[in-house]
């Protein structure tokens, strides 16, 4: 847990950079834990007569399970101000013109859905915890989507 004796509006400039990036290291680090202890479950497809109808007779079964695929992402709150001036401007993250505010593109674990979503919302805790704790109003969550 990232700790400030003062809350993040009395810093000064350098020392919120330094806060904020020992907050995303700290995030970082919670994200890639979890990702890596992450149980994820494995499918297996099947066809039915009906496609329109789960109820419907099974008439083949691909018995090689698989892993889902996927993308997740970190989104911040406000681009312009705070944890989300920075993500940009150190270049850890981009502005998002379509939620608003910044976010962080998880690029690591393969095609892993699972993973990046365990990666993400590990991040989103981590940072929002130390944050707030700061006195930071902050809002930070994941968003996730299949391939």
């Amino acid at each position: 847990m990232v700790v400030t004796s003062k809350p993040v509006s009395a810093l000064k400039p350098a020392e919120k950079k330094a806060f904020y990036a020992n907050v995303h290291a700290a995030a970082d680090a919670a994200g890639r834990e979890a990702a890596q202890a992450a149980v994820l479950p494995q499918f297996v497809a099947v066809q039915h007569a009906n496609p329109l109808d789960d109820s419907s007779e099974v008439v083949k079964v691909w018995d090689q399970p698989f892993k889902l695929c996927g993308f997740a992402s970190v989104q911040i709150k406000g681009a312009n101000k705070g944890y989300g001036k920075w993500v940009v401007a150190s270049g850890v993250g981009k502005t998002d013109s379509y939620n608003g505010g910044a976010y962080i593109w998880v690029s690591s674990f393969g095609q892993s859905h699972g993973r990046k979503v365990a990666y993400a919302s590990a991040y989103a805790k981590s940072a929002e915890a130390a944050l707030t704790e700061a006195g930071e109003n902050a809002f930070v969550w994941y968003s996730e989507r299949l391939d």
